[in-house]
């Protein structure tokens, strides 16, 4: 199996955004929500890229389905696409591919 460039794409995606967060608006919550789902996204969806059981596709699959939770909560309080919107709208995508993927 080959390694997920998407899903650590998407992990470095989070990542850097958490920094940019903080950089930007001086959130320590940015930071660390930011650097620990995008490790956890990025660490899991390598695992599920390399794994043969289709068991090693739920972590990133709840890890991303948790992160969307977590910022559509916070776009529909402040109802600002960024960062909210974007990153629950692109963790929706990744877990449906994630779904997909424990699917077929």
């Amino acid at each position: 199996m080959t390694t997920d460039v998407l899903g650590i794409s998407f992990a470095a995606f989070v990542a850097v955004g958490g920094i940019i967060g903080a950089v930007k608006a001086g959130s320590t919550q940015s930071l660390v929500y930011g650097v620990v789902f995008g490790l956890l996204i990025g660490v899991t969806s390598h695992i599920a890229s390399t794994s043969t059981s289709p068991l090693a596709t739920l972590a990133p699959l709840l890890s991303c389905l948790a992160l969307g939770i977590i910022m559509g909560r916070r776009y529909s309080e402040t109802q600002k696409f960024m960062p909210g919107g974007l990153i629950s709208l692109t963790s929706l995508l990744m877990t449906l591919r994630f779904a997909a993927k424990y699917v077929l």
